[in-house]
């Protein structure tokens, strides 16, 4: 059987709030390698890692957002290297209505993770709260 049937690379990013956290515990609890928080400048790496390694992981998830600073930026081109060296990925953005955010960042001190993803929600499709 090819590594290709059996190998998955899941990213897995988007909106502060809405549910990355969750999701990589529910992936870990399936049996997916959860990394969370990796700068999105290592994922092409962490990738070639995983794809080349003579280990048994084949489901990896990865978590990337702007608390990776301004490493975040380097997304695109990991994306593009992985799809260069035809590494099987998906990615998953997490997005949640206004009401969600909002009972989220109201129940984990929304000061701090405006402060902490201000350039997340400049870049972010604007929204009405």
């Amino acid at each position: 059987m090819d590594k290709m049937d059996n190998f998955r690379f899941v990213i897995v990013t988007g909106m502060s709030g809405a549910g990355k956290t969750t999701l990589m515990q529910y992936l870990e609890d399936i049996g997916y390698y959860c990394v969370d928080n990796l700068p999105a400048i290592l994922l092409s790496k962490f990738a070639d890692l995983c794809w080349n390694s003579t280990s048994k992981i084949q489901y990896v998830a990865v978590g990337t957002d702007t608390r990776g600073g301004t490493f975040f930026d380097a997304l695109p081109q990991a994306l593009y290297e992985l799809e260069q060296r035809e590494i099987p990925h998906e990615v998953v953005f997490m997005e949640a209505s206004n009401e969600a955010l909002i009972r989220c960042l109201t129940a984990t001190g929304f000061r701090t993770a405006l402060r902490k993803n201000a350039r997340f929600w400049r870049l972010s499709v604007p929204r009405r709260i």
